[in-house]
């Protein structure tokens, strides 16, 4: 089944789900436009992504390493190995090279080298967690008349339309700021490529059915602003398919979706990088699929996204991201480091260090770290808080 909403590679394998095919977002259409107040992506990368997909030309993890100009000195099954076998890696290859042992790191300026740097005190982390203003644009209400009087003139199904609310219609408004036409479109490729995405219809990571500690990711309750929480990692997952993760991606992000009250329109995403290796650095598909998936279809949703001891091979990833990604996006990443940010991340988010979701993120961190411990619960289901209540799934 070819997805309606975005074109697919005529090269690429779908990845089987319980009820058809899961096609990843094709690099054949360009990004999305960048907003006005965010600086331009390079477009020049993400051109020659796209010429080399729809070339057909090798996706092995060693040809996209090569294409991101990484270094190459001798492989093993396409990953990178030192060209010195049975050395040991240099320590900052591995762990905590980034300043501060214990600080918070904000992202930002890694220009050429990829460095990430400006380390912020726990004592601020709070701060940087205050859900962020969304863009205000003039004449909203008409500007919303505008996409509905487009959506009631296209051939959308009734069913599709009634999903579609002035929440929705504004989000992608301001996503486009203010461009009616372009917001038009985009929530039309949207309702086609739903359509195409077997989790919309089941509510399942076809991995995790059949190895529940294939994927991580998981919600584990709302933050003091009522935002769904997400968390999750490497450690603890054996995947590594991108296509695969980006199928449980998709789960995760329908349930916070469904997790959200009145007024909340945004996510937090934990992503805990301790287990993260040199085969996850090197290939930047999942990473790329996935920006491209929330910057088209899931726009404004992503409220922060919390990086938590990312090593320095973390680097090539987040240079390979910075090439598809706006400026606006990267700027919800915030980086931590440290058992002291860790805690003050928890307390940050939930209110209190006391606060039961608190404890059981710390708890979860300082679990993952120990690899005794994650291995003897890897034959238990992942854990979630004692106060957190499952939301039932239903198609959105």
């Amino acid at each position: 089944m070819r997805p309606a909403g975005l074109p697919v590679n005529p090269t690429a394998t779908p990845h089987s789900g319980p009820k058809g095919p899961v096609y990843p977002p094709s690099n054949s259409q360009p990004p999305p436009p960048v907003p006005s107040y965010a600086a331009s992506v390079d477009e020049h990368a993400f051109a020659q992504l796209q010429i080399q997909d729809n070339a057909g030309i090798d996706r092995s993890p060693s040809a996209d390493a090569a294409r991101h100009g990484i270094p190459m000195q001798a492989t093993m099954g396409g990953i990178p190995m030192q060209a010195t076998m049975g050395a040991p890696p240099p320590a900052e290859a591995t762990r905590g090279v980034m300043a501060g042992p214990t600080g918070a790191v904000m992202s930002t300026d890694d220009a050429d080298n990829g460095d990430i740097e400006h380390t912020v005190p726990p004592t601020k982390i709070a701060r940087k967690l205050v859900p962020r203003p969304v863009l205000q644009l003039p004449n909203m209400p008409n500007l919303v008349r505008e996409v509905e009087e487009m959506l009631a003139a296209s051939a959308l199904l009734p069913e599709d339309r009634k999903k579609i609310d002035t929440a929705y219609i504004m989000r992608y408004i301001r996503a486009e700021v203010g461009s009616t036409s372009k917001a038009f479109k985009r929530i039309i490729a949207t309702v086609d490529w739903r359509k195409t995405q077997t989790p919309m219809a089941t509510g399942v990571c076809s991995q995790c059915e059949k190895d529940h500690r294939a994927h991580d990711l998981r919600c584990i309750g709302e933050d003091m602003y009522s935002r769904p929480i997400m968390y999750n990692c490497f450690a603890a997952q054996t995947a590594k398919d991108p296509m695969g993760l980006l199928e449980h991606f998709i789960v995760k992000s329908e349930e916070c979706v469904r997790r959200m009250g009145g007024g909340v329109e945004t996510w937090v995403w934990i992503c805990d990088f301790e287990g993260f290796g040199l085969r996850d650095a090197i290939d930047p598909r999942f990473s790329i699929w996935l920006i491209q998936m929330l910057q088209n279809h899931y726009p404004e949703r992503l409220g922060a996204c919390i990086v938590i001891d990312a090593p320095r091979i973390f680097s090539i990833l987040w240079k390979a991201a910075k090439s598809v990604a706006a400026s606006n996006t990267l700027e919800k990443c915030i980086f931590l480091r440290g058992p002291e940010a860790r805690a003050a991340v928890a307390a940050a988010l939930f209110g209190s260090a006391e606060d039961v979701k608190a404890k059981f993120l710390v708890n979860q961190m300082e679990l993952n770290r120990d690899q005794k411990r994650v291995k003897a619960t890897w034959g238990d289901p992942h854990m979630v808080p004692s106060d957190f209540t499952p939301v039932p799934f239903a198609p959105i």
